[in-house]
């Protein structure tokens, strides 16, 4: 159960998101925007999932529903392989195994970033949120109707590394992610877009994983995506029962 925990933990937090004659230009430094407008502000976000991660040595498989609310938090309801509830919210998450009445807070030095959500919140955001988290524009080019553009943190270039974007006709397209040193990349491809109250989203996000020990590939598909409703109450006022002791960790 405690591996579970861990590999559920550490894989969705991996990050953690052509043809035709090229053009170049510099832009000026930070800026990109994107022409999609869409109608109302993205309040709420919820559908279901299932992830496939497959390390050449082993397949693991979840499924489940996740919501998104507030404006940052993030709650997942796992189905399978077995039920857990996941909470994150800024820098804190919680983790609620029910059947098993075994609680978990644990507390990030940094802001969690998970591929799923933003993911999809990037498909609407005119620099798929990458000034959110202190990134500037580098550079950007055309191929035929590709938009490529390369971004870099100009404070935590050496710890963090760099991001590629490329998107056709407002659409994300891939992502490319060069850590430093070449100690690891990540290129996730988003495809099967859907049209939900003027908002455009993937359901279909792949994502390879390099570094120096290992190949993995991963595999998110996404249904039912609802944008804007009413989150239930279970769900939004979502606490765990007072009976169940809590186990509290920094990491």
């Amino acid at each position: 159960m405690r591996a579970n925990c861990k590999t559920v933990i550490v894989l969705l937090i991996t990050e953690l998101l052509i043809t035709g004659s090229l053009r170049s230009q510099q832009p000026e430094e930070g800026v990109y925007t994107n022409p999609q407008a869409h109608p109302e502000e993205l309040s709420s976000l919820r559908g279901h999932f299932e992830r496939i991660f497959d390390d050449g040595q082993s397949v693991d498989s979840i499924n489940g529903e996740f919501y998104y609310f507030d404006h940052s938090k993030i709650f997942f309801d796992i189905k399978y392989p077995l039920h857990q509830i996941m909470i994150i919210d800024n820098k804190i998450t919680i983790i609620f195994y029910p059947s098993s009445r075994k609680a978990f807070r644990l507390e990030s030095a940094n802001p969690i970033v998970l591929p799923l959500i933003p993911g999809l919140i990037a498909a609407i955001k005119s620099d798929y949120g990458l000034s959110d988290i202190g990134f500037k524009l580098l550079n950007q080019e055309i191929k035929g109707d590709t938009i490529i553009t390369f971004w870099s943190h100009p404070e935590l270039k050496e710890k963090i590394g760099n991001y590629e974007i490329a998107e056709v006709n407002d659409h994300l397209v891939y992502s490319i992610y060069e850590a430093p040193d070449g100690l690891a990349s990540n290129k996730t491809n988003f495809s099967k877009f859907i049209s939900a109250k003027g908002f455009d989203f993937p359901t279909k996000i792949e994502s390879e994983i390099y570094s120096r020990e290992r190949y993995a590939l991963e595999k998110v598909t996404l249904d039912d995506v609802e944008v804007n409703e009413t989150i239930p109450a279970k769900i939004s006022n979502f606490k765990i029962p007072e009976s169940v002791q809590i186990e509290e960790k920094k990491w």
